[in-house]
């Protein structure tokens, strides 16, 4: 059974590996420690496992606090390791990475703010996965369902919250 999200972030950030998956937009994630490894490059903070058959796919993000007082934050998807049967260990580089700090910001309507931000998000991911494989395509839109997960982390880093 999934935990919630909020207390494997929770988790994460205290740098403990929560004990079970997420489910966020039906694809399950496991939401790693925020801890030093050895699988993480220059600039990364961390990363999560996408379930499927197989070898998990890797998502790498980069999270960083802009302004502590202020909560700001940013988060960016910086490399996708797809490792599934049709590509078992292609890693695809995102440039400068997909920015997808703001996903859950406040506003007067946060319906919607919350749609914007999510259409927005998804076509920086789409336009930064295009060239992605066929594995990508198969493993259905677990990349925008990642951007929520790596938004929180750094929305609990930023703002403690």
């Amino acid at each position: 059974m999934a935990m919630p999200l909020d207390k494997a972030v929770d988790l994460a950030v205290r740098g403990q590996f929560p004990d079970d998956d997420v489910r966020v937009n039906g694809h399950g994630f496991f939401v790693r420690a925020l801890v030093p490894s050895e699988l993480l490059q220059e600039g990364e903070t961390g990363y999560l496992r996408h379930e499927h058959i197989g070898k998990d796919d890797r998502i790498f993000y980069s999270i960083n606090v802009l302004d502590k007082a202020k909560g700001t934050y940013s988060a960016k998807i910086v490399r996708v390791q797809f490792r599934g049967p049709f590509n078992p260990s292609g890693s695809k580089k995102l440039g400068t990475g997909i920015e997808v700090a703001g996903f859950f910001k406040a506003s007067t309507d946060p319906r919607v703010q919350v749609v914007a931000a999510a259409l927005e998000t998804i076509m920086k991911i789409i336009k930064g996965l295009k060239d992605a494989k066929l594995q990508a395509l198969l493993d259905g839109d677990f990349v925008t369902a990642a951007a929520t997960i790596v938004d929180r982390i750094g929305m609990r880093v930023a703002t403690g919250k």
